[in-house]
């Protein structure tokens, strides 16, 4: 735990002295979430603790009036607007906690906080906000993974290169690896994701290539961009189930055209999946 919060806190934030750290994240994960305490206290910066018990916002998205779903609270508004860098850690205890909910309500609560996202997105752009979310291995993610709690953690431990002597220097060798593919992908215009029951042509001319070392996402490993919005055509299937907000959402086929979805389906909540979209 210490070592990954130090980590956390010295590479993917690195905290500065005398600046406010959010640092929120299910109780399940008590022993990171004190680790992380512990080291923004060392260096000298100003933690704020904001756990989480589990269910509580399923609690108000099935039972809460429109009015109440739609109010944002200060303390979010606080993690979003009023802090220099977030640490969050997702410790979900049940992965399918929002099964029953009304899709539609779960929409009325995204959108209350619509706004306050893209605030937060637009201050970290310019910097101003830095942030970085990790997993820790509950039981729930385990079972997601078809994993003993004990075998799934240790592959966390790995894929966030904390079984290594120097964690930071083993993400700046990945970053190091990951500049060359996007020297190579810089002067490319147009990508083919070929595959089964998938078929999808999209451009990236003129799109920024990022390297995902580990700063933001906790593990990462990836280099990414977004593509022409209008230019997204063909189609693509998702053989590996998501699990977001809640739900498992399995097998997703989606046809786009000129960027947009057309068809949609999924052999396990496809209407939550409708919906969404």
């Amino acid at each position: 735990m210490e070592k990954w919060a130090r980590v956390l806190v010295g590479y993917s934030i690195d905290v500065k002295p005398g600046e406010t750290v959010a640092i929120t994240g299910g109780v399940a994960a008590e022993p990171l979430l004190r680790a992380i305490y512990r080291e923004v206290v060392a260096r000298d910066g100003l933690p704020v603790m904001i756990p989480v018990l589990p269910g509580l916002t399923s609690l108000l998205v099935a039972n809460g009036s429109d009015a109440q779903l739609e109010y944002v609270s200060p303390v979010e508004a606080f993690v979003r607007n009023g802090v220099d860098a977030m640490i969050t850690v997702g410790a979900e205890t049940n992965t399918r906690v929002n099964s029953g909910i009304d899709p539609a309500r779960q929409r009325v609560y995204q959108r209350a906080r619509a706004k306050l996202l893209q605030t937060s997105l637009q201050r970290a752009a310019t910097g101003e906000l830095r942030w970085s979310s990790t997993l820790y291995p509950t039981d729930a993610y385990a079972q997601d993974a078809e994993m003993a709690t004990e075998d799934f953690a240790e592959f966390v431990f790995a894929a966030c290169k904390l079984n290594q002597p120097d964690p930071v220097a083993a993400w700046t060798a990945l970053h190091d690896e990951q500049a060359r593919l996007i020297d190579w992908l810089a002067d490319k215009d147009e990508i083919h994701v070929v595959g089964p029951d998938t078929d999808l042509r999209l451009s990236v001319k003129g799109r920024t290539w990022i390297n995902s070392d580990g700063h933001r996402n906790f593990p990462s490993g990836e280099i990414f961009t977004g593509p022409i919005e209008t230019t997204a055509t063909g189609r693509v299937r998702c053989s590996f189930p998501v699990v977001t907000n809640g739900r498992e959402i399995a097998d997703i086929r989606l046809r786009f055209e000129a960027g947009k979805v057309v068809e949609a389906s999924a052999a396990k909540n496809e209407e939550y999946l409708l919906q969404m979209i």
